[in-house]
C-alpha cells in the first residue's frame, strides 16, 4: 500500500472540485467562441460521416432554432457544472450536449483535436465525487471536511485525480508514437520539421500572422532540436504517473511546447495549455489560502492591544 500511495498519492475533495471547475471552464470557452447556428449556412453536401454526428438526422443541420437550443444548453450546463450546482444532473447533460455540438461542427468542417481530451476528462469526472466541496452543492449541504473524510476515503479522490492524469498521459503518448509511426525514427529531421512549420504558417486560419516564416534562414540544427524536444516531451510525459518531480517539469514543458506551436504554426491548443494545471498541488494551494485568510481574520485582534497602548 505504501508503494501504491507513492504513485497514487491521496488528495482531498478540494482538488477534484478544482478539476471540475477547470474542465468545465475550458469547454465553456469553446462553447462561447463557436456559433453553432452558422451550420445552417453551409450546404449539406459538406457533411462528413464521422463519430456521433453520423447518427443525427439531416434536419438538425438545417434547423437554426434547434442548433441555438443545443448551444444554449451546452453553455448553461457548463456554467452550472463549473459552479457545482445540481452537479449530478448538469455534468452528464453538459457531456452529451458538448458531444453533440462538437460533432455537428466537425462533421460540417473538419476533424480537429481541440477539447477532445477535455471532453474525456469531463466523462471521468461524471463518475467521481467532484462536487463534494468547492461547489454550491456542497455549500448547500454544509458539509465539513470531517464529514467528508468519514464518508469518502482520501484514496477515492486520489484515484480520481490519477485517472485524469492517465488520460493526459495517453494523449501525449499517442501523439509522440504517432509521429514515429508516420515519420519514422527520423521524424525530427530538419527537412521534415521545416515543411511542417512552413505549411502550417502558410495555411489560412483564424490568426493572421506567419511567425514560422521568420525561421526561413534558421539553421537545420534549430529545427532538429525542436523536433527532438517535442518527442522527448510527448514520450517522457508518461513519467508524471510515477515521479513527483516529473509532475513539476513535464506539464510546464508541455505548456511551453503548445505556446511555441501556436506561434510557429498558428495551431492553438489552449485546452492542453490550461489542462496542465491539473498537476498543480491544489491541496497545498488550499492550505496556503486558508492560512492567509486565517491570518487576515486574526490581524485586528492582535493589533488592537498595540493601538490601545499607544493611546
Amino acid at each position: 500500500m505504501q508503494t501504491l500511495s507513492r504513485f497514487v498519492p491521496p488528495t482531498s475533495a478540494f482538488t477534484l472540485g478544482v478539476f471540475r471547475a477547470l474542465v468545465c471552464a475550458v469547454l465553456l470557452a469553446n462553447a462561447l467562441w463557436e456559433d453553432l447556428s452558422n451550420v445552417t449556412k453551409l450546404p449539406l453536401g459538406l457533411r462528413q460521416r464521422m463519430g456521433t454526428a453520423n447518427w443525427l438526422p439531416e434536419a438538425i443541420f438545417t434547423n437554426e432554432t434547434l442548433l441555438i437550443v443545443i448551444q444554449l444548453v451546452t453553455i448553461i450546463t457548463l456554467v452550472l457544472g463549473m459552479l457545482g450546482l445540481w452537479t449530478r444532473l448538469t455534468l452528464p447533460t453538459a457531456l452529451v450536449s458538448t458531444l453533440l455540438m462538437g460533432g455537428i461542427i466537425r462533421s460540417m468542417t473538419s476533424y480537429y483535436h481541440i477539447n477532445v481530451a477535455t471532453w474525456w476528462l469531463l466523462l471521468i469526472l461524471c463518475w467521481t465525487p467532484c462536487a463534494d466541496t468547492f461547489s454550491i452543492d456542497a455549500w448547500r449541504k454544509r458539509d465539513t471536511y470531517a464529514a467528508l473524510r468519514k464518508r469518502t476515503p482520501p484514496m477515492v479522490y486520489g484515484w480520481a485525480r490519477y485517472a485524469c492524469w492517465v488520460l493526459l498521459v495517453l494523449v501525449y503518448l499517442a501523439a509522440g508514437l504517432n509521429k514515429l509511426r508516420q515519420g519514422g525514427l527520423l521524424w525530427w529531421d530538419a527537412t521534415n520539421l521545416r515543411s511542417i512549420v512552413y505549411r502550417s504558417a502558410l495555411e489560412p486560419s483564424d490568426f493572421d500572422f506567419a511567425a514560422g516564416l521568420v525561421l526561413e534562414n534558421a539553421p537545420d540544427a534549430l529545427f532538429a532540436l525542436l523536433g527532438i524536444t517535442s518527442l522527448v516531451i510527448e514520450l517522457g510525459y508518461a513519467s508524471v504517473l510515477f515521479s513527483r518531480r516529473a509532475r513539476w517539469v513535464f506539464p510546464a514543458l508541455a505548456a511551453a511546447m503548445h505556446i511555441g506551436i501556436f506561434l510557429l504554426q498558428k495551431i492553438f491548443f489552449y485546452d492542453l495549455v490550461l489542462l496542465q494545471l491539473l498537476f498543480v498541488d491544489w491541496e497545498r494551494v488550499y492550505r496556503w489560502l486558508q492560512s492567509k485568510f486565517n491570518r487576515a481574520d486574526a490581524a485586528p485582534e492582535t493589533s488592537a492591544p498595540a493601538s490601545s497602548l499607544r493611546q
